[in-house]
């Protein structure tokens, strides 16, 4: 087994070299020959084999779902996050992609890839750990820094949180075109990621808000809230239930009134029994313009989330509240921003519920606002000081 060099003077090739052999730790000699490799002469083992060869040293499966060996999933349970060991790495090969491509056959039909579409499948799902040449090699399609996507194969293989902390981005202070020694000199640059990115291949999907929706949304804010629940529960219908219209000619002149334009131009729809868009995604213009629309919107969020910061519901982790106030260079700044960026990106991807948990969940809003921010008095307070001052 190769030792780890000291951390002050490691490479990160080198860590990557420890990881596998002290994770895996399987001597070739051991090995059976089921699960060697293909040698000339000799077919390429199946995946049953392998997964026969690692059963036999004590691995689970190469497919199966992690847990714990004293640990077994029940029976009829739905597997989440946590039942995958390298769920978060997946995610970051999913937000990859689907800022290119919106499905798994449009990405392997514009990118040939020495790696099959099922492996790549269970690389993005976290129930199969890729090898960093695949990581490499997917990076370089999508025009992504390998570097990102190591750093997180190398923290999912960690155990404890001060391993973990150990690879992560700001240990090793990733910089937009430096390149370090152990990489090739042909990697990318960081990309720095963008807020309420839509993927290139979703356009044709966007519904793209123009005069008319400013308008409107300027007038009726809340028309902001209907539409953007709508665009939660897509593919689904809103059911009329959920508005509580007391007849079907209420509803009736709620659509004439306020949604008839939007249906015309076949933007949504209103069925039999509830509203629908026709497109999945909503996309307001980072103009000057919709600065007063994005600002009500914002403050109504901020307003209906209030009363939900309650004590009891914070301790009992089910919602959640905090402000920090730091000094940071311009460089934190860029760096946190960037991290935030992941966060939301990460939480708009997250898994949708499962079908047995669908009578439990409930929409939740996640607000994530950094700005610089004044900590001085208040401008009534410095201007009675100044009435006093001349007084005395």
């Amino acid at each position: 087994m190769r030792r780890a060099s000291p951390p002050c003077a490691a490479s990160l090739l080198h860590r990557y070299d420890f990881i596998v052999a002290g994770r895996l730790a399987i001597d070739k000699k051991a090995t059976p020959r089921s699960y060697a490799g293909s040698r000339p002469g000799n077919p390429k083992p199946s995946r049953n084999a392998q997964d026969q060869a690692l059963a036999a040293r004590g691995f689970s499966g190469r497919l199966k779902p992690y847990c714990r060996k004293d640990e077994k999933p029940e029976r009829g349970k739905s597997l989440g996050p946590d039942d995958y060991p390298y769920f978060s790495l997946g995610n970051l090969l999913r937000r990859w992609r689907t800022a290119s491509y919106r499905s798994l056959s449009e990405f392997f039909a514009a990118c040939k890839l020495s790696l099959s579409q099922s492996d790549y499948a269970d690389y993005e799902a976290g129930r199969l750990l890729p090898p960093p040449s695949a990581l490499d090699e997917i990076a370089r399609s999508l025009g992504q820094d390998a570097r990102e996507a190591l750093l997180v194969w190398a923290q999912v293989q960690m155990t404890s949180p001060e391993h973990k902390m150990f690879f992560s981005r700001q240990a090793f202070q990733l910089e937009k075109g430096a390149t370090p020694t152990s990489l090739a000199p042909s990697a990318q640059p960081l990309n720095p990621i963008q807020s309420n990115q839509i993927p290139n291949s979703e356009f044709a999907n966007t519904w793209v808000f123009g005069a008319f929706e400013r308008e409107q949304l300027s007038k009726y804010p809340w028309l902001m809230t209907f539409l953007v629940g709508l665009a939660t529960v897509y593919p689904a219908e809103a059911p009329y239930s959920a508005y509580k219209f007391h007849s079907n000619q209420e509803r009736d002149i709620f659509v004439e009134r306020y949604l008839k334009t939007w249906v015309s131009k076949n933007h949504l729809v209103a069925t039999a029994t509830g509203f629908q868009l026709i497109q999945p995604y909503l996309h307001v213009p980072k103009t000057v313009e919709w600065q007063g629309v994005r600002n009500t919107f914002l403050g109504n969020v901020l307003e209906a989330l209030i009363p939900m910061m309650t004590p009891e519901l914070i301790a009992a982790k089910k919602s959640h509240r905090t402000h920090i106030h730091k000094i940071l260079t311009d460089q934190q700044r860029d760096y946190w921003i960037n991290r935030l960026s992941e966060l939301e990106m990460e939480f708009s991807l997250s898994l949708p519920a499962a079908a047995n948990e669908t009578n439990s969940a409930r929409t939740y809003s996640l607000m994530v606002l950094m700005a610089p921010r004044e900590l001085g008095l208040p401008g009534h307070i410095t201007k009675s000081t100044k009435k006093f001052n001349s007084a005395a």
